[in-house]
């Protein structure tokens, strides 16, 4: 109940907080909207609510709204004409950050958007978020949760004997 609230408080103050993100994204990319540290937060503490509450909802998608809107908002902050490139290197970085997957993020961001010209940058970024994410934790979202979950596996049947 707390998880349905707080998402229901999140999306009071701005929609942009619930779904995909995939039309926050297109809204950057197409439309020239700019993101702004609210979207950035509630993207962010909502992907954590979501998840907590046991809700599907995934990290995956989600990573690509987060790291787009950071990629918005530093375009904004730093008053930068290439918008469409911060935000896109902002969806590689996090999602790279969360996977530990470089190549694959790189490569999907690529080929979701078309954007060849920028090919070089988008692959120093993903390399670049790697490094900064094994500094924070040696294993991805994926791997840490995996172990978590034997980890309850293993409770559980300890339990049952």
């Amino acid at each position: 109940m707390a998880a349905g609230l707080s998402m229901a408080t999140l999306i009071y103050f701005n929609d942009s907080s619930a779904g995909s993100g995939l039309e926050l994204l297109n809204d950057f990319l197409f439309h020239g909207r700019s993101s702004d540290t609210y979207i950035v937060l509630s993207r962010f503490f909502g992907t954590i609510i979501s998840y907590l509450s046991g809700a599907a909802g995934g990290i995956f998608s989600p990573s690509l709204a987060i790291g787009g809107s950071i990629g918005g908002l530093i375009a904004k902050l730093f008053g930068s004409s290439d918008q469409n490139i911060l935000v896109l290197l902002g969806m590689i970085g996090f999602l790279t950050g969360v996977t530990k997957t470089p190549f694959t993020s790189f490569i999907l961001v690529v080929e979701m958007t078309n954007k060849h010209s920028a090919i070089f940058p988008m692959m120093v970024t993903a390399l670049v978020a790697l490094l900064a994410s094994n500094i924070i934790h040696n294993q991805s979202f994926y791997e840490r949760m995996k172990h978590v979950y034997l980890e309850q596996i293993a409770q559980s049947d300890h339990l049952r004997a």
